[in-house]
């Protein structure tokens, strides 16, 4: 084949390098962050942990109420420069941490961690994706998530070992440094909006002439925001998405109830978790691929399937140390359900042509009572002495998703197949 008749590389697939460059040395290092900082925060200026750790509920309130606007201007700005504004509030953020004389200050930061975050953490790579990938959604998208975690994983150590040898100071300086230094050019340089380079998504045209092309990847049909809240498949979404979300703060107690429960060194809890986060970067690359390969349904089956097994074993596991181990990393394999599989689900039964409208209001109802009732979860420990309600209820809404999320992809299904037929009938007129 001649250089002239080669094929290029589709731009989309250069969006997926960047996504994945800036999800490993932007969202990694800054996901880790905090939890790394609160023993030496705590220790230096004699705080309570709850004081401290304030930081992260006033962010995910200010990242969940901006979701609408930091969606809208994702859409109709230079995508690029808006995910670096982004990137660069989430740096400054930890670097403005370096100068604190009390803890009351970490609060200005939690701000500006909502304030950037509400455009980078939940809202930025569905979107790009949703942008540039009629087809293969979900193994980009997929990838990006094992990224992120991957750079959680990696950089989790390293900063460990920095606050240890030069103090959290400088490492919350490092912190953003590799943020400016590596995933604001990267996004600069490469992300932009289709329209932008006179292009079209990944896949379009294969699917256009493809009577039977899967729901989950067409980007030419969709539910605007209007007309979704006049549809029960709307809200049925939105149940599956909240059920997802507010399950997923189980594994958060993983290690308590190893330690506090049944006595285990808290290694033993530790190990336990980094062994659900590594299968967890499994699940990532396995749940995205099944998407596009099988359909939703198939991702949720999986996932649902692992998450209640792993919750089941937890439960049992007694003083089995080996089965506490396998059954975390059982949850690991299906924790992708809120991150991963809720944005490939509201693509398929909503459609991906009003995506950016709609995203970003189910994630705002996703987070403020998903995320705001988690730590309800303690309660079971707090009342009956044991953690086995709280997972045991997690296993329950897990059950809940499965049911709301098939029963979603079914209705979606039928009013995309009703759409398109009237669309065929106004053509033939």
């Amino acid at each position: 084949m001649s250089e002239q008749t080669k094929p290029k590389l589709h731009y989309a697939w250069k969006i997926l390098i960047g996504s994945m460059l800036v999800a490993l040395t932007g969202q990694g290092p800054l996901q880790v962050c905090t939890s790394n900082l609160t023993s030496a925060v705590v220790a230096e200026f004699g705080c309570q942990v709850n004081e401290f750790t304030l930081l992260t509920s006033i962010s995910a309130v200010v990242m969940a109420l901006l979701y609408p606007l930091a969606s809208k201007i994702l859409s109709t700005r230079h995508i690029g420069i808006v995910i670096v504004v982004g990137l660069v509030v989430e740096g400054s953020a930890y670097g403005l941490m370096s100068t604190y004389t009390s803890v009351r200050m970490f609060y200005i930061s939690g701000v500006l961690l909502g304030l950037g975050g509400s455009i980078v953490s939940f809202m930025a790579f569905p979107i790009l994706i949703n942008m540039w990938f009629a087809k293969r959604a979900g193994f980009a998208l997929g990838l990006i998530m094992a990224c992120r975690s991957i750079g959680g994983a990696i950089w989790s150590p390293v900063f460990a070992e920095l606050i240890s040898t030069i103090g959290w100071r400088s490492s919350v300086q490092i912190a953003t440094l590799v943020v400016l230094i590596v995933s604001v050019p990267c996004s600069i340089l490469i992300f932009r909006r289709p329209q932008d380079l006179g292009m079209r998504p990944y896949g379009a045209e294969e699917l256009e002439g493809s009577p039977d092309r899967p729901a989950a990847f067409d980007g030419e049909w969709g539910v605007n925001l209007a007309t979704g809240f006049r549809t029960p498949v709307f809200y049925l979404v939105w149940i599956t998405g909240i059920m997802f979300s507010l399950s997923a703060g189980c594994p958060s107690y993983f290690v308590s109830y190893s330690t506090m429960e049944l006595g285990n060194l808290p290694t033993i809890g530790a190990t336990a978790y980094s062994i659900m986060s590594i299968t967890g970067i499994v699940c990532s690359l396995i749940l995205g691929s099944l998407n596009d390969r099988f359909g939703v349904k198939a991702g949720l089956v999986w996932g649902c399937f692992f998450q209640l097994l792993g919750l089941s074993m937890v439960v049992l596991c007694g003083s089995s140390v080996a089965l506490l181990m396998i059954g975390t990393a059982c949850y690991g394999l299906g924790s992708g359900m809120y991150t991963l599989q809720v944005p490939l689900l509201v693509r398929s039964v909503l459609g991906g042509r009003y995506y950016a409208e709609i995203w970003p209001v189910l994630m705002l109802g996703n987070s403020l009572i998903g995320g705001g009732l988690c730590s309800s979860l303690a309660l079971f420990y707090d009342i009956g002495g044991t953690y086995k309600g709280t997972f045991i209820f997690g296993a329950a809404l897990v059950a809940i998703a499965l049911v709301t999320g098939f029963i979603s992809v079914d209705s979606g299904k039928r009013r995309r197949q009703k759409e398109l037929e009237r669309q065929k009938e106004l053509a033939a007129q």
